[in-house]
């Protein structure tokens, strides 16, 4: 005869059973969770992006992770290990042999999307027997140029320090008067502190890739929704093309802006030896064709008004580019997964770059000593 089975064990007072079966379903359904999420964290190490390596930081925005990996497949697929300064570099030697310069400027020098021997820092350090300390960080302005020097300089010690413009640094400038004319009137509100929450979420993207990746790809779809482009806010609107937003480059304060740089630029050379290169961005056509990019463009009529004004060593490598297009017809940005004439420089690119800046820096760096001399001796004060 059969043994009766017995009837599941109750408590006094109101509880929920909890069946044998459904404890073995959830269990399996949390462990296929954590198996995806592994899977999911090893696929983004290897093939999308290391975990953020943004610190933040209070004058600067953010800096990066001094011996952090710096890793992202969407141009090249490079690897990039920075220095315990978080610099794109080696370690920084107490001696050198030649002049020793520090660059500082935005990803253009950064360059983390190629091996570190071909960027055009590493180049120059072959071709002209320097000691080129690459200091650039992503989306660098000209408002952190100044703090972003004061920080290095006593670590590196420079002889020079070269200034790398790129399309949209007078726009970054412009952004960050704004900024700074909205901070001025919550001056007097309460200051925000994170909560433990953003604090949490923080150290999240600091320790998981496939957190970092998924973080940049949400922000994509929100500036999509707010700026209204992108699929999303195609369906939001119910499949209905949104207006052509108006281009930036309209209305620009190119006057407020050439002063504001202007005074930079003497603020600068006053501190240091100080030289400014300029690498405007192209837009390639069909044709064989190459022109200025529209934010480009507009800062052609700030960037040599600006350091001529101040009176310091400039050069716009633009000229030089555009015979080199000429010639090789080969686009200077660019990589095979990505879309090519479009991004940050490529090997090809940074090779451009190098060779077009040693050919003009020994007379930069005879300029440079001469306005520094200069502004030294006599006070400055910029034209306008």
């Amino acid at each position: 005869m059969a043994k009766a089975a017995s009837p599941p064990l109750r408590l006094p007072g109101r509880h929920n059973v909890v069946k044998p079966g459904a404890a073995r379903v959830a269990g399996r359904l949390a462990g296929w969770v954590v198996a995806l999420v592994l899977a999911g964290e090893i696929l983004a190490r290897l093939a999308l992006t290391s975990p953020s390596i943004q610190i933040a930081d209070p004058d600067l925005r953010y800096t990066n992770q001094p011996d952090a990996v710096l890793f992202q497949a969407n141009e090249g697929f490079e690897k990039i290990r920075l220095n315990s300064l978080g610099l794109n570099d080696a370690e920084i030697a107490p001696n050198h042999t030649g002049p020793r310069m520090l660059f500082i400027g935005d990803s253009m020098l950064l360059a983390h999307q190629v091996p570190r021997q071909s960027n055009y820092t590493s180049l120059l350090e072959s071709s002209l027997g320097i000691d080129a300390v690459n200091g650039g960080r992503d989306a660098l302005g000209p408002a952190e140029w100044g703090v972003m020097v004061r920080r290095l300089a006593p670590v590196v010690r420079p002889d020079y320090i070269v200034v790398m413009m790129t399309r949209g640094d007078a726009f970054d400038l412009r952004d960050a008067l704004i900024k700074r004319a909205e901070g001025a009137k919550k001056a007097t509100s309460a200051p925000a502190h994170p909560g433990r929450l953003a604090g949490a979420f923080d150290a999240l993207l600091h320790h998981s890739a496939l957190a970092t990746f998924l973080a940049r790809r949400a922000n994509l779809y929100v500036t999509g929704v707010r700026k209204g482009g992108g699929w999303l806010p195609y369906i939001l609107r119910g499949f209905r093309a949104s207006p052509a937003p108006k281009p930036d480059t309209q209305d620009f304060p190119v006057a407020a802006i050439t002063a504001q740089l202007t005074q930079r630029m003497v603020e600068a050379e006053r501190r240091d030896k100080v030289i400014f290169i300029s690498i405007p961005a192209f837009t390639y056509h069909a044709d064989g064709r190459m022109e200025f990019e529209p934010r480009s463009a507009v800062e052609q009529a700030i960037f040599p008004v600006a350091a001529k004004r101040a009176g310091v060593p400039f050069v716009d490598l633009g000229e030089g580019m555009r015979a080199e297009f000429a010639h090789s017809g080969q686009p200077f940005v660019g990589f095979q997964n990505s879309v090519i004439g479009t991004g940050h420089l490529n090997t090809y690119g940074h090779g451009v770059i190098a060779r077009l800046i040693a050919a003009r820096m020994p007379d930069l760096m005879k300029q440079a000593d001469a306005a520094h001399a200069q502004s030294a001796e006599t006070p400055a004060t910029p034209a306008q």
